[in-house]
């Protein structure tokens, strides 16, 4: 009940069911779910991948909670048809019901959302405000959210909501300690990187949590969950270079024993030696970089501009450390030559990481990339390029530096942890061999 004896409107959020997806904590729901739960507005959340919700079980928990809103999260472009679906079976269970979409795909093109007679409102941007906004009546069928300034004022996300103890069952073999779970301590980017769509949620606006918000939120789900282990899932955690030292600073003052890494990526024009030095004390034992191509030219063309030579000093630095280091890497750009995607994988085995990532150009929706010329390369001649730079990094490893290996290997946890990495990383040099492979032999016996 709300004030005047009128009864509250009720929402529910959908994290929709996608095959063979992993489960994790769909921490875009809980922000949405802790602001209504903050105003005292009564929510569900329904994962249907940790509950392994069939189409007829959730149109069964929709009627019987029988939510006045319901908000279903769409994030990818990819699963597209699912969310529709969804949406499809919200209406049919509850005709009356407002539904809602938000998320990355639904940011990035609102009108051809708002074409599914099933959908009512689309909310673009960042959701929380929008959504209270909705619960108190707005008809807007599209709404532009504003940016949260002052991201303290969003109360924690309301994982009490969620079935938490679903998502330490699956161990990600970049995971050290379980269990694991992920804060969020920033939004936004000032980058303009021309693969990245984050800026149709988040936008260019870089805004910061408090330092003593962000570590208090940690020793909570440490309280609660034992959790021992936290990704930050910002998309750019060390603009403020000031702040990613005070965040070390107030791990190591609580002793909470956390290990930590920021599998998006760190930037690395914002790290020096001494600031890598206190992360490694403060609990962080991976960093990976995005350094996606290793050759100038493409540098800038794809606006990520980063100095390569201060790149390779960076991660002198983190191995010196005794931090494990992963580079990711990019594939297949518009204009770019073969040459230039060989300098890519040059560059990753001379950089002296740990191990390197190689993808094929994905191209998501609103970002720059979408707007420019074909690709060279077709996805087949890319796979293909994809076999070879893995099986050129794998062979540049073979030969260990044990100096290295011993900073590193300082605890059992650790040399486990190792082997696991080795053998997830091996085993997709394997797959993209074995597919190449069974391609061939395909094409041998259809003639193709």
């Amino acid at each position: 009940m709300v004030s005047g004896g009128v009864m509250a409107v009720k929402t529910l959020l959908i994290y929709p069911y996608i095959k063979n997806a992993v489960p994790t904590v769909p921490i875009g729901l809980a922000y949405l779910a802790g602001m209504l739960l903050k105003h005292s507005y009564p929510v569900r959340i329904i994962d249907a991948i940790a509950e392994q919700m069939d189409d007829q079980e959730l149109a069964g928990a929709i009627k019987d909670y029988s939510p006045d809103i319901i908000g279903i999260s769409a994030m990818f472009s990819e699963y597209a048809k699912s969310y529709h679906d969804t949406a499809k079976l919200s209406k049919n269970a509850l005709p009356g019901a407002k539904v809602v979409l938000g998320g990355s795909y639904a940011s990035t093109d609102p009108e051809l959302v708002l074409r599914d007679e099933n959908v009512d409102c689309v909310v673009q941007g960042e959701g929380e405000m929008a959504l209270l906004d909705i619960v108190r009546g707005s008809q807007a069928r599209h709404i532009q959210a504003p940016y949260i300034k002052d991201l303290d004022t969003i109360p924690f996300p309301a994982r009490e909501l969620l079935p938490m103890a679903e998502y330490f069952k699956f161990r990600s073999p970049y995971v050290l300690r379980n269990p694991a779970t992920s804060v969020i301590t920033s939004r936004g980017c000032p980058r303009h990187c021309i693969y990245c769509s984050i800026h149709s949620v988040w936008g260019k606006y870089w805004r910061k949590r408090s330092v003593e918000n962000v570590v208090d939120e940690i020793e909570l789900l440490k309280d609660l969950y034992g959790i021992r282990e936290i990704n930050f899932n910002d998309d750019n955690i060390s603009v403020d270079h000031l702040r990613m030292n005070e965040i070390c600073d107030e791990l190591i003052k609580r002793n909470l024993d956390i290990k930590w890494t920021m599998p998006n990526g760190i930037a690395l024009w914002t790290l020096n030696e001494e600031l890598i030095k206190k992360m490694r004390q403060a609990g962080c034992y991976r960093l990976t970089f995005g350094i996606e191509t290793g050759n100038k030219r493409m540098q800038k063309y794809i606006c990520k501009n980063i100095d390569l030579d201060y790149a390779r000093q960076v991660i002198k630095w983190a191995n010196d450390a005794g931090i494990w280091t992963i580079s990711t890497n990019i594939l297949g750009f518009p204009t770019e030559t073969r040459q230039e995607i060989n300098d890519t994988v040059d560059f990753a085995i001379s950089s002296g990481v740990d191990f390197a990532l190689f993808y094929n150009l994905t191209i998501f929706k609103g970002s720059v990339v979408e707007k420019l010329e074909p690709v060279k390369f077709s996805p087949d001649e890319i796979r293909q390029i994809q076999t070879e730079a893995y099986r050129q990094f794998i062979r540049s490893r073979l030969n260990v530096d044990l100096g290295r290996l011993v900073k590193k290997l300082y605890s059992f946890e650790m040399v486990l942890y190792f082997f696991r990495l080795v053998m997830m990383f091996i085993s997709i040099g394997i797959r993209l061999i074995k597919f190449r492979q069974m391609k061939t032999s395909l094409m041998y016996k259809w003639k193709i």
